[in-house]
Formats: C-alpha cells, structure tokens, sequence
C-alpha cells in the first residue's frame, strides 16, 4: 500500500474525489471549496501521479483501490461518498467491489467497467498515445490530449494549464498507469456494486456513451446524465453545472 499525499478541506462525512490518468489534486480545484461546505473533502494524488509516491513494479486498478482504502482508514473514516473522473472512476468501482462497506455513493465520470482495445480505432488512439509518450515525454501526450479534453478556441488557457501539468508526471509512472487501464475489466462483476450510483457522461466524451450505457445498465439502481455541450474534462469544463449535480446526488438523503 502506497501513502498517498491527500488534501483534506472542509467538515462533515467524507467525499473522496478521485481523479483521472495522468492527471492530480489540482484537477478537482473547481470543486473542492463547494464540496466542502458540506463534506470533509478528501482529494489524493493517486499511486505514480502528483506528489505520491512513484509506483513500484507494476501498477494496476486494484492496487490504486487498497491505497485509497488505506488513506480513508488513516484519516478516521469508515465510509466515504466517492467521485471519481475516467481512471478515478475505475479506481471508485474496484474500490465498491473489493471493500463494499467503504462506499456510501458512487458517481462514475466519463468512465466505464472496461477500455477494450477492440476496434482499429481504438488500437490507433492508445498506440498514438504510447508513441507521444516514447517519443516526446509527457509533454508529447499533453500534446495529443490537451484538445480533446478542451477543444474550443476560447478553452486555450485550459489546454496550456492542462499541458503544464501532465508534464510534471513521470514518464514511466504514466505508461504503468496507462497499462494498468487498459488491462482492467469489471464488466461481468458490475451486478455486485450495491451502493447508490450515479453515472455521468460528457455529450461529447472521447470515451463512447454505449460504454456509459452498458455502465449504468449493469450497477443495480444507477441512473446516467448526459451533460450538453461538454467533453472528457467536464468538471472543469463546466464546474458549475458539474458541481450541482453531483452535490444533489451525494447530499441526498
């Protein structure tokens, strides 16, 4: 179990945020002071990414799960609300399979129960995103990424502040975290998570809504929302929007 660097803000019962593939705390800076007038916010660097710890060996989705358990356990919490954005979302689920009794309320972000590598298109974009990152380090990928994530001519600050960041990944720590993604699959266990969940698709998420569907389809009781007008990095893209809608959901009584 790696310690993971957590910012802590706010009082009340724990939200757990987690966040996405090479990316940090710092994504959920939009969120964290509205959650926390309601919730002890938690918001860690996951295992390989931020200022945790660099990842060891190899690097998967339940691993990033007991790390996160850990850290809930080490700040006093038995259970916690979870929200997690594309690879966070994977961790979330892992984490409401493996230790049920953690997980209070889910919200799924631009993620599915699996990443199959199974059309052309799909080899081509991960093999586009493995070269970028042979090549060109991680500026390469924030490069690629940073205009599918916010693709809008007025979004320019968004992409260099986005650029900036991936860059201060590591390399080998991404390519780990990436290979974990791909390899991981709780599609045929999706029946299993029993906590309220709600499952949040960006209109216009790289990630296929088909995905979302079949993700909402098999969680017992989940429900999916479509956010118009929005891409992969919907709650920074659309914070506002974003905010209200997971709040209902994870405040609801």
């Amino acid at each position: 179990m790696a310690h993971l660097y957590c910012q802590v803000s706010g009082q009340g019962p724990a939200l757990l945020l987690l966040h996405g593939l090479g990316s940090s705390s710092r994504d959920w800076e939009l969120q964290v002071p509205s959650f926390s007038e309601h919730f002890t916010v938690l918001a860690p660097d996951l295992r390989g990414h931020g200022r945790s710890p660099s990842a060891k060996g190899r690097n998967s989705i339940p691993l990033m799960a007991t790390d996160v358990a850990g850290l809930l356990e080490s700040n006093g919490f038995s259970k916690a609300a979870i929200i997690g954005l594309s690879m966070g979302g994977m961790v979330a689920m892992q984490l409401a399979l493996d230790q049920p009794g953690l997980v209070d309320r889910l919200v799924l972000v631009n993620c599915s129960a699996e990443v199959p590598l199974d059309t052309i298109r799909k080899r081509i974009q991960y093999w586009q995103r493995r070269l970028a990152l042979s090549l060109f380090g991680m500026r390469g990928v924030g490069i690629l990424l940073a205009p599918r994530l916010f693709p809008h001519p007025h979004q320019a600050d968004l992409r260099r502040t986005f650029k900036q960041r991936w860059r201060l990944n590591n390399r080998r720590n991404y390519r780990k975290a990436l290979e974990a993604v791909v390899s991981w699959s709780v599609a045929d266990r999706l029946s299993e998570i029993r906590c309220p969940t709600l499952v949040v698709s960006a209109e216009h998420d790289y990630l296929p809504l088909a995905l979302k569907v079949a993700l909402a389809n098999g969680i017992p009781g989940a429900r999916l929302a479509l956010v118009s007008g929005s891409h992969h990095g919907l709650p920074v893209e659309h914070p506002q929007v974003f905010n209200r809608l997971a709040l209902d959901f994870v405040a609801a009584p």
